[in-house]
């Protein structure tokens, strides 16, 4: 390709790495490495067929909530270390509301290693889950949220340049290379 073209894709595109997941990534079967939409939509319509979310009776569901509610919030060690780091608000929209705020790993969970602060933040619940989609992630050299182009045509656009809040200590803040990993990820 001559440097011209390679230049203008540089210019539109911010780089050639952007310009292949936008062009290829984003239009091809799956999106993004993080952008699990499809793989969910066929996971729920799997479950839907095995009726694995019909509980027998009504303790049975009430238990399958708590176990769903305690899973996403996170290892309870992991998380309690997120909540004082963060001094119980979320990272990105300062929301305050303990039982709606979750552990979110930066780095997926790879064993006790990853329980470590600077691999997490806290996150309320919808915006752990748009975090773990890919539709959500950090700009390191801002420190503020990108979000996906979907998201700007909703209410979640508010969050298109926040500045994550992150703990004083500094021992306890996120890995700015975990989260540039996550946004090369997510192809934001």
């Amino acid at each position: 390709m001559p440097a011209e073209g390679i230049d203008r894709i540089e210019a539109d595109f911010g780089g050639i790495e952007r310009f292949v997941r936008r062009r290829l990534l984003n239009t091809s079967v799956g999106g993004p490495i993080l952008d699990m939409s499809g793989m969910i939509r066929m996971s729920e319509r799997d479950m839907a067929k095995l009726q694995l979310l019909e509980p027998q009776n009504s303790k049975e569901g009430r238990q399958a909530v708590v176990d769903t509610i305690i899973k996403r919030r996170g290892h309870p060690g992991f998380r309690q270390a997120l909540l004082e780091a963060y001094e119980y608000r979320c990272a990105i929209t300062n929301f305050t509301a303990v039982d709606a705020l979750e552990a979110a790993y930066i780095v997926p969970f790879r064993g006790k290693s990853t329980h470590h602060a600077s691999n997490g933040l806290l996150l309320r619940a919808d915006v752990h889950t748009l975090f773990d989609l890919g539709k959500i992630a950090v700009d390191t050299k801002t420190m503020s949220v990108v979000i996906c182009d979907d998201l700007m045509e909703t209410s979640y656009r508010i969050l298109a340049g926040r500045p994550l809040r992150y703990p004083r200590d500094e021992s306890h803040r996120p890995s700015t290379e975990a989260l540039d990993l996550h946004r090369r990820l997510a192809g934001l």
